[in-house]
């Protein structure tokens, strides 16, 4: 390494209050330095009163290395608008790369790689493809300069390809998608009446016998007006009313015989099909409206089941430490597929739980393309439904990293709170106090009778007789000083 670059003084972070933003001086930065730094800017998004958004846009001008100063000035828009996490990490891979260049700059040329050294250091980053295709028709020449630009034409040519390809499967989609759109749809079908010709009077369908079209009923006109059908042709998604119907010009109404009654499966299965997106979304993460699909290769008639429901999901209240006045409402999955109860670290920072590590043999969770969901922690918490009418227990739920949602109620939640799931009727009840989470009553407010004082009581008078003689109880003198002694009578 050059003897200049060894000499250079290493960069120091100095600070003198916590509040304070930190300052990273000038000079080499070394993994140490760059650990202080990163606690540094931790202690001062933790201290001082700033808001998360202008932490970066401070510390990152306290930087005074001139080419760390150069890269912020270059874009200070765009890591301005960068949370910390995110900004640290991009500072760790910028100052990874300049060691790694100074590194390769500053080799003495006995370490550097010789001309084959390079040539086979290159042959290993190469891809697949390109690796297949120098395996099956090798280069032409074994010089290092013109084996790249072979090398390099022969790379923009396999992406040429597979941009061509690409191009072929998506105009293919985009005609299978055109061709299936022009075929008539599930009520079409139905309803349409057959192309035959006029029935012979002796048939059951003469004029004697002819079936009447029945009148629409106020739940049919309802459909009608929701799905944008009309009253005279009876049709969903028809794109027009009644006055513009082509059978107001022809005098002429649906067949009686073939008429469907409107019900909300066929508005449903009238529906215009749209094109499928090409990019799958995980299983756990669909929540859609249902969509009634049309089979275009049968005519034979299929009750219009759903293909997808949406999730069930209960909006629930969760208590912390974090939560001192009103607790924070939340959406929490119900899912009776999932074999533990999982809570998104966000949440769980959030509401301020405290973490405790789990046991090494619970760390056992993986998603549906089998990839490991690393847990290393639990907390423990409680959520409430119902503006407090139902309260569950303290539960235990393991934290994951970058969970799609706040809560997942798994099996271990739903078998210890006894809670029933009905996924015809949507509900999930608790056995115990016939609760519903995800239809929750909410009591009405009691309120209590205005409080009336009641006058002050009147003093009561003592009632007072007069003492008569006839009245008067019998003196008793026992006890009693008499004014002169009594002398018995000799």
């Amino acid at each position: 390494m050059d003897k200049a670059l060894k000499t250079q003084p290493l960069a120091e972070v100095r600070t003198s209050k916590m509040k304070d933003c930190p300052i990273l001086t000038a000079g080499r930065i070394t993994p140490l330095v760059l650990q202080s730094w990163s606690l540094a800017c931790k202690r001062y998004m933790k201290h001082a009163e700033k808001k998360p958004e202008e932490i970066v846009s401070f510390v990152a001008e306290a930087m005074m290395e001139p080419w760390l100063v150069a890269w912020y000035q270059a874009g200070h828009t765009r890591i301005d608008s960068l949370t910390l996490t995110q900004y640290l990490e991009e500072l760790a891979k910028l100052i990874e790369l300049e060691n790694l260049n100074a590194i390769l700059t500053t080799s003495s040329p006995s370490h550097a790689l010789t001309i084959e050294g390079l040539k086979i250091q290159l042959e290993a980053n190469l891809n697949s493809e390109c690796k297949l295709n120098l395996l099956n028709e090798p280069a032409l020449s074994a010089n290092l300069d013109a084996w790249t630009i072979e090398v390099k034409e022969r790379d923009d040519r396999i992406k040429a390809e597979d941009a061509r390809t690409q191009c072929l499967i998506d105009a293919s989609n985009a005609a299978r998608v055109v061709k299936r759109n022009e075929k008539r749809d599930l009520l079409s079908r139905l309803s349409d009446p057959p192309r035959s010709s006029r029935p012979n009077a002796n048939t059951p369908t003469s004029r004697g016998n002819q079936l009447k079209l029945p009148k629409l009923t106020d739940g049919e006109r309802e459909l009608l007006d929701k799905y944008d059908g009309c009253t005279r042709c009876r049709k969903f998604h028809a794109g027009h009313r009644a006055k513009e119907c082509w059978m107001v010009a022809k005098n002429s109404w649906p067949d009686a015989e073939t008429y469907v009654p409107l019900t909300l499966e066929v508005a449903l299965a009238s529906k215009p099909q749209v094109s499928i997106p090409s990019s799958r979304l995980p299983a756990a993460a669909v929540i859609s409206t249902p969509v009634e699909y049309c089979d275009d290769e049968t005519d034979s008639y299929v009750d219009p089941s759903p293909l997808t429901i949406p999730h069930l999901v209960a909006t629930l209240d969760a208590f912390g430490p974090n939560i001192s006045e009103f607790p924070l409402s939340i959406s929490a999955l119900v899912d009776n597929g999932c074999p533990s109860t999982v809570i998104s670290t966000a949440l769980a920072d959030q509401l301020g739980l405290r973490r405790y590590p789990l046991p090494p043999a619970e760390d056992n969770l993986s998603s549906l393309s089998e990839s490991p969901l690393p847990c290393k922690e639990y907390v423990k918490m409680e959520v409430s439904s119902g503006n407090g009418g139902w309260r569950s227990d303290v539960f235990r739920a393991k934290v994951i990293v970058g969970l799609p949602l706040p809560l997942i109620l798994g099996m271990p939640f739903l078998s210890s709170h006894q809670i029933v799931i009905d996924p015809n009727l949507r509900t999930a009840t608790d056995k115990r106090t016939g609760f519903d989470l995800l239809n929750p009553t909410i009591p009405s407010r009691v309120w209590a009778p205005e409080r009336i004082i009641p006058p002050p009581t009147p003093p009561k008078t003592p009632i007072t007789t007069a003492v008569s003689l006839e009245s008067a109880s019998e003196p008793a003198l026992a006890g009693y000083l008499l004014p002169k002694p009594i002398m018995a009578a000799k």
